[in-house]
């Protein structure tokens, strides 16, 4: 389950990331699935990663929040 959250989280960055950055991002997202529920700028069955990118700017403990949501439902 971590290895999602991590995915997430990754993929998110995406959102702010350079384009060739940005690919790479993008396919490790579609591979792991996360595109299945969340898109880059649009709400799907959960919210974009563009959505989650600017909750969670600027809070150094972002990441451990996102891999607990996740991990623990």
């Amino acid at each position: 389950m971590k290895s999602i959250a991590l995915n997430l989280i990754i993929a998110a960055s995406f959102a702010l990331a350079a384009a060739g950055a940005a690919n790479a991002q993008e396919a490790l997202a579609k591979s792991s699935g996360c595109l299945n529920c969340h898109a880059v700028d649009t709400k799907k069955v959960g919210p974009s990663f563009k959505e989650v990118a600017a909750k969670y700017k600027g809070k150094a403990d972002a990441e451990k929040i996102l891999v607990d949501k996740i991990s623990g439902g």
